[in-house]
């Protein structure tokens, strides 16, 4: 009998999600999808389609979705890491009328760290041409990109929309900028073993990758074809195509005016953080 996902990871993005997918994948109490590819994007594949440029792995059939956990055996958690999740509001309460019972998990950092790395992915993957400080300024203009950039990084609302689903015992919010505390906490929160020192520490989840022909860009504009070949090739094979397709990125600069105007948007929203959850963040730099 395939068991439902009792464990949803639901972002947010660029804080450090793919980080605890390669630690706990290999857990014995835990089980990811054997899916190439760790977002399914199940509940969020209806706003994927209406309001995201990305064309991202989505799967909208439940019985797809239930079988990409088919293998799962006797592991305490069968889990979900999509980071569509996030900040959809429509999604917290589909999550639960699938499995009430289940526990999420956010981990962010901070939130001009967050928008930056966004924008930079995007800008390496084709998605973005134009300075941060247009898409910041324009929002009518470019909505898709001022949610992914800005809206991602207003932590409140979004946190506070799977608290009032869940409830606060079972969602746990972690911050990415003080990782090696908020594991014991978060093996504490799951109660399992905490195997976090078996990480690699020099291993990097994501890499500063970029395309490097019209093929590659290609496959990274269209995440499906991409994961049917991860799924049916062999590792080694991946990787010789991935040191064909893909070269290091270049250093994309960001302004001091761009990192101020991030400082006066998510100013006041850190302050609210600091009142409905007991995690820290680093020092968000403005200068």
């Amino acid at each position: 009998m395939i068991r439902n996902p009792n464990l949803f990871i639901v972002g947010a993005p660029k804080a450090g999600t793919t980080f605890l997918w390669v630690l706990l994948r290999d857990h014995e109490e835990v089980f990811f999808s054997k899916n190439p590819e760790k977002e399914i994007n199940f509940f969020s594949h209806e706003e994927l389609l209406k309001e995201s440029y990305y064309k991202d792995y989505r799967i909208s059939d439940l019985k797809k979705y239930l079988n990409c956990f088919r293998k799962a055996t006797n592991q305490k958690y069968i889990v979900d890491g999509s980071v569509s999740y996030f900040s959809y509001p429509t999604v917290p309460k589909k999550i639960h009328n699938f499995n009430p019972k289940a526990k999420v998990v956010v981990i962010i950092r901070n939130p001009i760290k967050r928008a930056i790395s966004h924008y930079k992915m995007d800008v390496r993957m084709g998605y973005a041409n134009k300075p941060l400080l247009s898409y910041i300024k324009n929002s009518e203009t470019y909505p898709s990109h001022y949610h992914q950039y800005i809206g991602n990084s207003m932590y409140v609302k979004h946190i506070n929309n799977y608290y009032k689903i869940f409830g606060k015992s079972n969602v746990f919010v972690m911050s990415l900028d003080f990782i090696d505390d908020e594991l014991v906490r978060l093996y504490d929160f799951l109660e399992i073993r905490n195997n976090s020192g078996d990480r690699k520490e020099n291993k990097k989840a994501n890499t500063n990758k970029t395309p490097k022909n019209f093929i590659s860009r290609f496959l990274q504009h269209n995440r499906y074809i991409t994961t049917l070949f991860k799924y049916i090739s062999p590792k080694w094979l991946i990787n010789i195509m991935s040191e064909i397709l893909y070269k290091e990125a270049d250093e994309i600069i960001i302004s001091n005016e761009e990192k101020y105007i991030l400082y006066n948007l998510f100013n006041h929203d850190i302050k609210k953080l600091k009142e409905i959850t007991n995690i820290k963040l680093s020092y968000y730099e403005h200068k």
